[in-house]
């Protein structure tokens, strides 16, 4: 076996991400025929994953940097290897998506396993996560409020097992916790899919008919853009979705600043921009609702944390803490020597 020596561990995590970068442009700008694109992918892939077997087993940055390069190689092999294998159903489409999420989460919990890996644990989580979503949009065709409750039953697995190993492997959990806001975030793009999905049908059906769509489009002559984020500004995931944003995002931001990770704090960040972006819809002007439920907590939070404090009483002595200091010269003897 190869021993990647650690003293230039960071030159070989170097090359590995170059080679990396050369085969995606490879595999978008070549136009090879899939089992050409799937042979390279394939080989890149052992290749990488022959060099991370000589790594230490331990949670090195140059072993979490090849980690996450062979999960990417991977992930390409497993679109190729889709392409390549054709068909509908569970081979192709989104039941193909299905397995091939599967196949790149358990990779990646075994790799977060045997390298200490964080990052591994953030792809394994992600993966592992939307396995059902691309389930049951294959057999089923859900509406996005089914796709948006099995988003939030996702991140609520998620949350509770960051929870559950925050002690432990801190590293891991805030992974875990990333994920999860991702999966909140997820809920609130689905208006964004959504629209850009109609007007890009739009456009197609107006191209066919030889007609204008930016002429038919609410939102005038603008471009696919313009006219998807309009729609998404215009849409709202409801207030009983906005609750789990709102909550989940301050959430993430309280767990960042207590555990000091970055990670919980920037998703989180994301999970507020898509509850503001959805309780700013269209028909939603005014005060009423989330305007007066953010002041009101927010007044009551600052009135707690500002209120004047009194002086706190000196604590008590323990039993077992010393008493007083003795004087250092003892009583005066008055009688005869």
């Amino acid at each position: 076996m190869l021993r990647v020596p650690p003293f230039r561990g960071d030159q070989v995590a170097a090359g590995v991400v170059v080679l990396g970068v050369l085969v995606l442009l490879l595999q978008v700008r070549m136009g090879w025929p899939p089992g050409g694109q799937l042979a390279l992918a394939a080989g890149a892939t052992a290749g990488v994953g022959f060099l991370l077997a000589g790594c230490p087993r331990e949670p090195r940055p140059y072993v979490s940097a090849i980690v996450v390069m062979t999960l990417v190689l991977l992930a390409v092999t497993l679109g190729r290897l889709g392409e390549v294998l054709g068909g509908e159903g569970l081979i192709g489409g989104t039941g193909g998506a299905a397995w091939k999420l599967a196949v790149l989460g358990a990779v990646g919990a075994i790799l977060a396993r045997v390298f200490d890996a964080a990052a591994a644990t953030l792809v394994a989580a992600v993966s592992l996560a939307f396995v059902p979503l691309a389930f049951f949009a294959w057999a089923s065709d859900p509406s996005p409020g089914v796709e948006r409750l099995l988003l939030l039953a996702m991140a609520l697995v998620l949350a509770l097992a960051a929870v559950s190993r925050r002690d432990r492997r801190p590293t891991h959990a805030a992974q875990l916790a990333n994920a999860a806001g991702l999966a909140l975030v997820a809920i609130a793009t689905v208006p964004l899919v959504g629209a850009t999905a109609s007007v890009v049908l739009l456009d197609a059906a107006c191209g066919l008919g030889g007609t204008d769509a930016r002429a038919l489009a609410p939102t005038g002559g603008a471009s696919v853009a313009e006219r998807s984020t309009s729609c998404f500004l215009e849409g709202s995931v409801g207030w009983g979705w906005e609750l789990p944003l709102l909550v989940g995002g301050f959430g993430l931001l309280a767990y960042g600043a207590v555990d000091r990770q970055r990670g919980p704090v920037l998703v989180g960040l994301l999970v507020l921009v898509g509850f503001v972006a959805s309780a700013s819809g269209f028909g939603r002007e005014g005060l009423l609702g989330w305007p007066i439920v953010l002041a009101v907590a927010a007044g009551f939070m600052l009135i707690v944390g500002l209120r004047p404090t009194t002086p706190a009483p000196p604590e008590p002595l323990g039993p077992d803490e010393p008493g007083p200091p003795l004087p250092l010269s003892g009583p005066r003897r008055t009688g005869p020597r």
